[in-house]
């Protein structure tokens, strides 16, 4: 247990200040056996949903940082279809984490623009660094996404032209 607090450079962090993880599997015993690993870890985890529905409210009342899902959820709608309309409704950003790889699970799942695929069974090594990688990507998509709307502000703000030069034509005086 102690190597796998290691692990994780959030576990010194305050509890509120990590990471929110939303957890999205049908299977109670592996989705309580992943809160707790996820929990050792340093991670915080908002909840945990088996089917379609509870996910997408869950994941509306609680703005997780990252969303487990799998991809073989109770109900009528799918991890990949509950993923899709999470990204397309809430930008939240999704990791699946499944037993299929199939060509045409992968394919659905890639076009619900995740931040990651982990197949099951994987180690919890595997796990923390799908979750770090998405984390960061994440991240930086919102620094961008800011950055777009300051920047697209800034220009309807702006009642002058505008000329843009680089260093080479600065000196136009």
């Amino acid at each position: 247990m102690q190597e796998q607090q290691s692990l994780s450079r959030f576990y010194d962090e305050p509890k509120a200040q990590r990471p929110c993880l939303l957890i999205v599997e049908d299977e109670a015993i592996v989705a309580m056996d992943m809160a707790q690993q996820l929990d050792e870890l340093g991670f915080r985890v908002c909840g945990i949903a088996d089917n379609s529905s509870e996910a997408l409210a869950l994941a509306q009342h609680h703005k997780p940082d990252l969303v487990l899902m799998d991809v073989v959820i109770k109900g009528p709608r799918d991890g990949i279809e509950t993923a899709t309309v999470m990204v397309a409704e809430q930008q939240t950003p999704v990791l699946f984490l499944t037993a299929f790889n199939d060509a045409s699970t992968v394919q659905r799942a890639v076009a619900a623009a995740p931040y990651g695929y982990l197949t099951k069974p994987f180690q919890i090594r595997e796990l923390l660094a799908a979750i770090e990688v998405a984390l960061y990507k994440a991240s930086l998509e919102q620094r961008l996404k800011a950055s777009e709307r300051w920047f697209s502000s800034t220009l309807r703000c702006v009642a002058d032209g505008v000329v843009a030069l680089d260093a080479e034509h600065a000196s136009a005086s």
